[in-house]
């Protein structure tokens, strides 16, 4: 999916089009998930129940730190779910649907979820829709990642075709306080990428 996003990056920009992309990273995602909401969430999107019901229980169990044959006493879990479980990308996706349905609707096909990971790419003839088009979804993704208690993260980072972009975004964003950062390239799935061609310092 990298790979093809990297490719309409370039293509974009030999048509002449701006390009500007910001990589959201939220901190301690699974950590920070709100049992409540994920479950009233689930219900809501006819995730199997009785599956959830038990499965949530495994999820929520005290948990024990264990080293060299040593173990703890048990910790009681208030909230968050298990990173390495079968369910928890399908937790995690439920978690931020009603957020990306929102963004979508407001910029359709700006926004891309990985699990925990976002990436909001716009392209454009004008730069200054572009910049207009990543503000108006940064704003709802902050908003609604805010009152989910989910953290945005400081290593969210802005990628551009050009300087001048995250010139005018990454203040705006900041703003916002949404803490962004400014690179060259980034690591985005495990793939190099850049804003299509000159990437920003």
């Amino acid at each position: 999916r990298q790979l093809l996003r990297s490719v309409l990056d370039e293509s974009a920009l030999h048509m002449g089009f701006s390009v500007g992309r910001v990589l959201w990273d939220l901190e301690k995602f699974y950590d920070t998930i709100d049992l409540v909401d994920l479950s009233l969430s689930l219900d809501g999107m006819g995730f199997p129940i009785a599956l959830a019901a038990m499965d949530l229980q495994v999820h929520v169990a005290p948990r024990v730190l264990r080293w060299h044959g040593s173990f703890s006493r048990a910790t009681p879990v208030f909230s968050s779910i298990l990173a390495g479980s079968k369910t928890s990308n399908s937790y995690a996706r439920v978690v931020l649907y009603d957020m990306l349905e929102q963004a979508h609707l407001a910029v359709p096909n700006q926004v891309r979820e990985f699990v925990d990971d976002l990436a909001q790419v716009q392209r454009g003839e004008e730069e200054d829709d572009v910049c207009d088009s990543i503000l108006e979804v940064a704003r709802i993704l902050a908003a609604r990642l805010r009152e989910k208690g989910l953290r945005i993260s400081a290593k969210t980072t802005m990628v551009a075709s050009n300087g001048s972009i995250p010139r005018r975004l990454v203040p705006a964003l900041r703003d916002m306080g949404i803490p962004v950062s400014c690179a060259r390239n980034v690591r985005d799935l495990g793939t190099d990428c850049g804003g299509g061609g000159e990437r920003t310092t």
